[in-house]
């Protein structure tokens, strides 16, 4: 799974990107997105993977449902949709509403964004955009669906 999503992160950035492109903001020295990933064999019910550090602080947990979550029509692809999407090679596939519950195996990436955006007058604000954009982005277009079927197209 781990070189499947390091393959498909490399896909989509090739993908989303145009020759030149990148972002660099000198000009904000004081602003930071940190985003940290675990996964474990489970469908999410673990509620301090990242220790105690992460539990005291304020957050919010936002569930990805890489099969049923809506997706921008900008991001959608029939041939990539896990609702209708069965591999041949390891019989996985066509997730019903609730799968989570019920599909076994089943692994779980858990991630951790923390922003840092240290400018009088906007921190508050500018974190909570971030942090929103980052979730829908973490889901709509979501690496670990096309991960998931790379994964079940490449398996042996």
């Amino acid at each position: 799974y781990r070189i499947g999503q390091l393959y498909m992160i490399s896909k989509h950035s090739h993908e989303q990107s145009d020759r030149g492109e990148g972002v660099e903001c000198s000009f904000l020295p004081k602003f930071s997105i940190h985003i940290e990933t675990k996964y474990e064999d489970n469908n999410g019910s673990n509620d301090n993977i990242f220790g105690s550090e992460a539990q005291d602080v304020d957050r919010e947990v936002c569930f990805v449902d890489i099969a049923y979550d809506e997706v921008p029509e900008r991001y959608y692809k029939e041939s990539e949709d896990l609702r209708y999407f069965k591999s041949e090679k390891t019989s996985r596939g066509l997730l019903k509403e609730g799968w989570r519950d019920s599909q076994q195996p089943i692994m779980c990436s858990y991630k951790l964004v923390t922003v840092k955006f240290e400018v009088w007058g906007l921190q508050t604000r500018v974190e909570q955009f971030v942090h929103k954009v980052s979730a829908v982005k973490l889901g709509a277009n979501s690496t670990h669906t096309d991960t998931l079927i790379f994964h079940c197209l490449s398996y042996i």
